[in-house]
């Protein structure tokens, strides 16, 4: 029978459209963003939709918007593809497409191909799979690519969504081209599959590698680029309210970085991180074959969701994200894990979770606010209103240490309560920054104005003295917090060659220990085992310091009597492992790991451990002198990924201090100009232009110059958690946070004379 005679052309074009919905399915790639990248991301067994036209020209008017509106093509036929759009006007059916890139050095092809293409279409969603340089190029971004033989990484995908189509798509004449996708239109949601990085634990040192990607760029100027260039990268993620991030087994240090990129999305509210291979993953098990210890990718994906969890406690706090989603929690093998480290850190701050993987931010009284408009009308930088009092989110946009001293001392209240950065910068000169050293005491009035400070200790939330009291906490808004690993340093010029170095950067770690141990005793509570692995010659902690301090704090608590026997038996839970080089401090380190292990899983499961480390940095510079600088931060790295592994696995059980012996910045020659000379000189009118290093840096320096200038330095630093600088203003110690990657206390200081 025709279908000139058939019922079906009898039927009315409502009914006929209603069947064509019915066959049109969502289009194939959608469903695969999230898979393996492969150019058969838009392949279909399906044609329904394609026969139906074929059989009469009045079903082809019906099928053809169904028919058009998903679009695929090769980049390098970008001009055939427009203009076959645009001579039949199809463009107006066009709701997705899906562009391929296959650029390689024989056959380039251009990353600007979006500009001919959005001139005629207006899609909602656009996915782009192509090698990771090409991506990088048509977000006008560089990335280092150097590494790519190591990840063997094909194509990475990209998608962008926007709520509504415009009437008719802007024209972008040449003259006015954005040179970035991100500014062509106001696009809400983003998605990144970022592929597999599983090969590349097949090598040697495989966390030295750098992943050919684009956050691996975004990430490092979120973290250590001037605040202008971090403010460029803010503007173009500003508009995203959803991201989802996919990537197979990626080192955690690469994960920070993603992490430190999506907080500059400063209105995201939707967030969902997949880390581990999707079921029936075939391409995984492939690349799984090599020399790779499997324990180290999925010790990998743990230590990053530790990460990520607190990542998404601070936006909940801070920005505007109210929910959290990881796939990986359908994986069986993970959601047991998954529970205790999201749960640990999500559950205490408001988050609720659905027990599917989801995690949704409840607001308490009088965030509601706050939490629904972090910024600005235009998304910039501006003031939000807490109380009667106006505070600067510092925490949103990562500006410079010596401004984030703003954040913790009494704040100002500006002229208007909401501001553009555009507005601020164009109506008047920026405020000049007072040092915080400015504010500390001198002379003979230091004691006196300590004592009223103390007064306003609970007001004043960057005092950091209630935290250096109480010592090792297992509150997770503790600067001393376990489960992380906390690191002490000191400036180079900042104390006398004269003095006891030793002693300069023991004494806090020191103070920290045995008020510990003396809490324990003094709530009848099992003593900790603690481990102090120190350089041979190393004398802060000696048995007698330690006892010494042990007695000396008892006494200056007032609490009830400690004699020296009952002081040494608590010293008896402490191990000392004196070490004469790197290799003997590895080879302890890797003693004491096995030992907590295996305790944790015989007969006292809750078993708290301490590991206090001295002079890694120190021992790891003779490797230095005996091979090189490589070789040197690379069994350096090797360590610091063990102990960050190790208190990411035990949590709470767990606490590592490391104490730098070396000290941070750059020598500075005694012979032209004395420390004191130096303070005299910043300290003149508390009014200096600000540093121009970049990085990490001191609230109490104006020009203390780059923190890490060597490739050791870097390394040290990037296995520390929380990093705490000791150093001398004039006569006065102080202790401050330069940094702290699982927490918001960086900035916080405190006045610290240490123990009598």
């Amino acid at each position: 029978m025709s279908l000139l005679h058939s019922p079906l052309e009898s039927l009315p074009n409502e009914l006929l459209d209603q069947i064509i919905s019915e066959l049109s399915a969502s289009p194939p790639s959608q469903s695969r963003v999230h898979k393996p990248p492969c150019m058969r991301i838009t392949t279909s067994r399906t044609r329904d939709l394609k026969n139906l036209a074929r059989t009469s020209s009045r079903l082809l008017e019906l099928v053809r918007p169904h028919l058009f509106a998903h679009a695929c093509f090769d980049i390098k036929d970008v001009a055939d593809f427009v203009s076959f759009i645009t001579s039949l006007d199809l463009g107006r059916y066009v709701i997705s497409i899906v562009a391929k890139g296959m650029d390689s050095p024989d056959h380039r092809e251009d990353p600007y191909w979006w500009r001919p293409v959005l001139d005629s279409l207006d899609p909602l969603r656009i996915i782009v799979i192509a090698p990771p340089p090409f991506l990088a190029a048509m977000l006008d971004t560089r990335i280092m690519d150097g590494h790519s033989w190591a990840f063997e990484i094909p194509f990475q995908v990209l998608q962008l969504e926007q709520n509504s189509r415009v009437f008719k798509p802007p024209l972008l004449s040449e003259p006015k081209h954005p040179a970035s996708l991100f500014e062509t239109r106001v696009w809400s949601s983003f998605a990144f599959n970022e592929s597999s990085s599983l090969r590349a634990y097949n090598h040697y040192e495989y966390f030295m590698f750098q992943v050919p990607s684009l956050f691996n760029k975004w990430g490092t100027v979120a973290s250590t680029q001037m605040f202008s260039e971090r403010l460029n990268l803010s503007r173009s993620l500003k508009s995203f309210t959803s991201f989802n991030y996919t990537a197979v087994f990626p080192f955690y240090n690469h994960v920070k970085l993603v992490l430190d990129a999506v907080e500059l999305m400063a209105n995201l509210r939707s967030l969902s991180i997949q880390l581990a291979p999707s079921p029936n993953d075939k391409i995984t098990e492939m690349e799984q074959r090599g020399s790779m210890d499997p324990s180290d990718p999925w010790m990998e994906i743990a230590t990053g969701y530790s990460l990520i969890a607190h990542t998404v406690r601070k936006m909940g706090a801070l920005a505007s994200l109210v929910e959290f989603r990881t796939p990986d929690y359908e994986f069986d093998a993970l959601r047991s894990e998954l529970s205790t480290i999201l749960g640990d850190v999500l559950d205490s701050s408001g988050w609720v979770h659905d027990g599917r993987g989801t995690w949704t931010k409840v607001p308490s009284n009088g965030e509601n606010d706050r939490l629904g408009s972090p910024t600005t009308p235009s998304g910039e930088l501006g003031f939000i209103k807490s109380g009667t009092t106006f505070v600067r989110e510092t925490q949103i946009y990562s500006t410079p240490y010596a401004l984030q001293s703003y954040a913790f001392f009494p704040p100002f209240r500006p002229v208007k309560t909401i501001m553009s950065i555009n507005a601020y910068i164009g109506d008047a000169e920026p405020a000049r920054p007072v040092l915080a050293h400015t504010l500390l005491p001198s002379g003979s009035s230091a004691k006196t104005k300590r004592q009223q400070d103390q007064q306003h200790s609970a007001e004043q939330s960057w005092n950091l003295s209630d935290d250096v009291q109480k010592g090792l906490q297992n509150s997770p808004d503790s600067v001393f917090r376990s489960g992380i690993v906390i690191g002490f340093s000191r400036l180079r010029d900042g104390h006398k060659e004269t003095s006891d170095e030793d002693e300069y950067i023991g004494r806090l770690p020191r103070h920290l220990l045995t008020t510990h141990l003396l809490h324990q005793h003094q709530h009848d509570t099992h003593q900790p085992k603690t481990y102090i692995i120190h350089p041979a010659n190393f004398s802060a902690f000696t048995p007698q310091r330690l006892l010494t301090c042990l007695l000396n704090k008892q006494q200056q608590q007032q609490q009830l009597p400690l004699s020296r026997t009952q002081a040494i038996t608590l010293l008896d839970s402490v191990q000392l492992f004196p070490v004469y080089d790197f290799n003997a401090a590895a080879q302890a380190i890797h003693e004491i790991a096995s030992t907590i292990s295996s305790a944790s899983t015989e007969t006292t499961p809750h078993q708290q451990h301490i590991i206090i480390i001295t002079g890694l940095d120190t021992l790891a510079k003779g490797v230095i002198r005996a091979s090189n600088p490589l070789r040197g931060s690379a069994m350096l790295t090797s360590v610091l990924r063990t102990l960050t592994q190790l208190t990411r696995t035990h949590g709470s059980n767990l606490s590592v201090m490391l104490v730098n012996t070396s000290g941070l910045g750059k020598m500075m020659s005694t012979q032209s100009r004395g420390v004191g000379e130096e303070v005299d000189a910043n300290a003149t009118g508390g009014m200096l232009e600000m540093d121009d290093g970049e990085g990490i840096q001191s609230a109490f320096r104006a020009h203390s110059g780059e923190m890490f200038p060597s490739l050791l330095m870097r390394t040290l630093d990037q296995g520390i958690d929380s990093h705490l600088l000791v150093s001398s203003i004039g006569r006065v110690p102080v202790v401050e946070v330069i940094k702290d990657r699982v927490g918001g206390n960086v900035g916080r200081w405190c006045v610290w004379e240490g123990e009598v």
